[in-house]
């Protein structure tokens, strides 16, 4: 039977991130942050993935499709029921996302009309 490997989950501002080495999974948050912050986050993650590392991002990309209309409509109604709070949200452009690792892209939406998708950036093992 093959061990399970070491993990530790850190909980915290992404705002202000600890320094570490190590995998980074940002889940749903980029688009609550405005363009400097957002900006500040990836590069910040983006210097902590060790050779080899990777991080796992999930977000919508701010684009001209009806997924993206239909996501920014969605955003509208939580924030009116309450049951996300905050200011205006903003989506990430492709091009904003993640400079200078391998990414890859997968779009998520499926069957739903959400925007979604799933980016696995990693640095290159012999970086």
């Amino acid at each position: 039977m093959a061990s399970a490997p070491e993990v530790a989950f850190e909980t915290g501002d992404a705002h202000s991130l600890p320094e570490f080495s190590g995998d980074v999974v940002i889940l749903d948050v980029l688009h609550y942050m405005a363009l400097a912050d957002q900006r500040g986050v990836l590069r910040a993650v983006a210097g902590r993935i060790p050779p080899g590392g990777r991080v796992l991002i999930r977000t919508t990309f701010r684009d001209r499709s009806w997924r993206y209309f239909a996501t920014l409509a969605e955003e509208a109604v939580v924030r009116m029921s309450g049951w996300i709070r905050g200011g205006r949200c903003r989506f990430p452009s492709r091009a904003e996302v993640v400079a200078g690792l391998e990414v890859s892209i997968r779009p998520m939406g499926g069957k739903t009309p959400f925007n979604s998708y799933l980016i696995e950036a990693k640095r290159a093992a012999d970086a």
